[in-house]
């Protein structure tokens, strides 16, 4: 039994926001979840946290089911900001250079979230490690909109994050 409850309590662990975001910001609250399957094949579950008074403070912490490498997610992520129709090759030439120095590869169980901050800038890390941001509000909008945008990539997936958001 004891065994059992620790497995249960390290896997919860694992599963939450980076440290540096849960002090920075205490209010944030999880508001949705999901997840995500390609072809039958489960490849992540995904939550979206925001804070009640604060639209523009949100996470989105995604647990990945597989292993993936930082260069298929990367394209995976360059089809979703192109299907989206509103910018330009040559902006998403430059988003593509900043997102590959701080796309890690993934194993089954890492986590990657996303946060925008107050700037309206992208902040990401990987299994409670930062890695890097891009400071660009059009690609926060962008980035965060492949799963909340005007056009998400999997409208169901959308409902299902966004049914209790505090902020739509």
């Amino acid at each position: 039994m004891a065994t059992f409850v620790l497995c249960m309590s390290v896997m919860s662990q694992a599963y939450a926001l980076p440290e540096k975001l849960k002090a920075d910001y205490p209010d944030l609250e999880k508001v949705g979840e999901s997840s995500y399957y390609f072809f039958f094949v489960h490849v992540y579950n995904i939550n979206l946290y925001q804070v009640k008074n604060a639209p523009e403070l949100e996470a989105l912490d995604i647990k990945y089911s597989r292993d993936l490498t930082a260069k298929r997610r990367l394209e995976k992520a360059m089809e979703d900001l192109e299907a989206q129709g509103k910018y330009s090759k040559e902006k998403l030439k430059e988003w593509e250079k900043q997102m590959a120095t701080i796309f890690p590869n993934v194993k089954e169980g890492d986590t990657i979230t996303i946060f925008k901050n107050e700037s309206l800038n992208t902040e990401f890390y990987h299994n409670n490690n930062y890695r890097g941001f891009i400071d660009d509000p059009e690609f926060t909008e962008a980035f965060m909109g492949i799963w909340l945008g005007e056009k998400p990539a999997n409208a169901k997936m959308k409902r299902d994050l966004t049914k209790d958001a505090f902020h739509p």
